[in-house]
């Protein structure tokens, strides 16, 4: 798989290679590694008020239909062999286990899950967003696999979730318009193309000549 696409950078200001110093890191990321069928690393900045900010990276040799029938199956980002017994999912289960382990406030920046014929890349919308939504985005991704892969005859490369307009005013903090940002459009590359073609979930089609970004650069 090669490196994500420099045309949506991570943020350059994080320091790549430090490891937080949390207590139980090492079991939460056995948890990732079993419930997502992957190798699971992570790298942590401080935050505002004391938070601790995680970049996941995900990888498993699954394909991502596989990911989408085993996940819908309720086998893949769940517990062994149940979904969640609450509206939490089961992510956000695992983060408030690391945060009632150090008191404190962990929150996922940015996740990326790396499969051997994808990298999806999903950046926060929103306090807590990502591990809030990402079932659904899941959800979403296969409702539109269809139309993302132009009738099943291209598959994208990389994905990056969410896209936003250039120019866009600072997005309001209200959870709708949080949940707005993932699902309103996407960023998606192929082997054909040099520049991202432009998913608008509403129309189901790709957008011509675009100009977006991806995601919101973190405040701090």
């Amino acid at each position: 798989m090669r490196e994500s696409n420099p045309n949506f950078p991570r943020n350059k200001t994080l320091p790549i290679g430090s490891h937080p110093s949390l207590s139980g890191l090492g079991d939460f990321l056995k948890d990732l590694e079993r419930i997502f069928f992957a190798e699971a690393s992570v790298t942590c900045w401080p935050g505002e008020n004391g938070r601790e900010d995680l970049v996941l990276h995900l990888s498993s040799p699954l394909l991502l239909l596989e990911v989408l029938h085993h996940h819908r199956r309720g086998h893949w980002g769940t517990a062994p062999g149940s979904r969640s017994t609450t509206s939490r999912t089961r992510l956000e289960e695992l983060l408030q286990a690391l945060e009632q382990s150090n008191n404190s406030t962990v929150d996922i920046e940015e996740l990326s899950l790396e499969l051997s014929d994808i990298l999806l890349v999903i950046r926060k919308s929103g306090p807590g967003s990502i591990p809030r939504e990402f079932d659904r985005l899941l959800e979403t991704l296969g409702a539109h696999y269809v139309y993302l892969t132009n009738g099943l005859q291209q598959m994208p490369y990389e994905i990056y979730i969410p896209a936003l307009e250039e120019g866009d005013p600072p997005r309001s903090d209200a959870p709708e318009a949080q949940v707005s940002d993932f699902y309103g459009y996407w960023a998606a590359y192929f082997e054909t193309e040099i520049d991202a073609r432009i998913y608008d979930l509403d129309a189901r089609q790709c957008l011509a000549g675009a100009k977006l970004h991806y995601g919101s650069p973190p405040v701090y």
